[in-house]
């Protein structure tokens, strides 16, 4: 199971005690560690945006209202988007919000146990090449029971964080002997199941599903058997039932647990009869995309800086 980590920044404005804050946009851009060297383009980004109000109780349904202004003591509604750039899915299990170390600490009275920042931690799953958005998540800064004046024209500089799961890829190899072979004579199938993911230990667990085309387009199939794989990563199925001619024969590797993406062989011709011109093809399954743990971080700021305590001349800034 691969295990992924992203960052991003937002950036919010404040304005004395009324608190201007910007839709808020995070984009977490990620690259893989070195272990992965299939692909340099991130696995997935995190955008945000704020409401006014969630639909009840927290993590809620959904947020409604217009981008809102945070004023101390209430609290908006924060919902998290995953855009996945991979072409397979993946399941988000944590996004979490910080303040970003790299840049001045607010006042005490705006940071701290006065400020209250969005966290997700659940099951999103996001399609391949897809999007998803979490539930509604708090977003508060708490009234201090102070003058909070000094939070005037502060930028916040929020880093968003998080981890995501996917099956890893598989390969599925398929040979078959004798080649050519009799009329009548014992036919070997033999598939093997494996996974180019380091990180793993041992190799893919589940089963074979061995299929017979009925055409050389395999439009239509029929199942010759089902059998499990070995812990060398073998299937091994063997018939003698092959009618005479030019068979075309393929594989479909189906996983035990959702730590392995499941696969499917290139079909092979296995010819049974007198010898002649013939394929003799090896599978190499590759329809799902490489996996393996990345890591990275990205940044996006974004907000508004207003005047005096009125807000006039407020604008946007990126």
């Amino acid at each position: 199971m691969e295990m992924w980590r992203r960052g991003g920044v937002m950036t919010v404005a404040l304005a004395a005690v009324t608190i201007a804050l910007s839709l808020g946009v995070a984009s977490a851009l990620g690259h893989p560690s070195p272990h992965d060297q299939r692909s340099e383009t991130p696995a997935f980004t995190i955008t945000s945006v704020v409401y006014d109000s969630a639909s009840g109780p927290f993590p809620a349904a959904s947020c409604s209202g217009p981008g809102a202004l945070l004023y101390p003591g209430l609290t908006r509604c924060l919902i998290f988007t995953v855009q996945n750039l991979r072409h397979h899915p993946i399941t988000v299990t944590q996004i979490t919000a910080s303040l970003d170390p790299a840049y001045p600490s607010p006042p005490p009275q705006c940071a701290g146990n006065n400020l209250e920042l969005p966290a997700f931690s659940g099951s999103l799953v996001v399609a391949a090449m897809s999007s998803a958005s979490t539930p509604g998540e708090p977003l508060t800064l708490k009234d201090s029971g102070t003058n909070q004046d000094a939070c005037e024209n502060f930028l916040y500089h929020f880093s968003y964080v998080g981890d995501a799961t996917s099956p890893a890829r598989t390969h599925l190899d398929l040979d078959g002997a004798p080649n050519p072979v009799d009329v009548g004579a014992l036919v070997t199938l033999d598939a093997h199941v494996s996974s180019d993911y380091r990180d793993a230990t041992g190799v893919p667990q589940g089963a074979v599903t061995f299929y017979l085309c009925a055409t050389d387009a395999c439009a239509e199939t029929t199942e010759l058997g089902v059998v499990a794989v070995d812990p060398g990563g073998d299937a091994v199925y063997s018939t003698s039932s092959l009618a005479q001619g030019a068979n075309r024969v393929y594989a479909v590797f189906t996983p035990s647990s959702d730590l392995w993406s499941g696969t499917q062989s290139s079909a092979l011709t296995e010819v049974v009869g007198p010898t002649g011109d013939h394929d003799h093809d090896h599978g190499d399954g590759d329809d799902a995309d490489a996996v393996a743990s990345v890591h990275g971080e990205g940044h996006h700021d974004t907000g508004s800086v207003c005047g005096p305590s009125d807000g006039s001349a407020c604008k946007g800034v990126r």
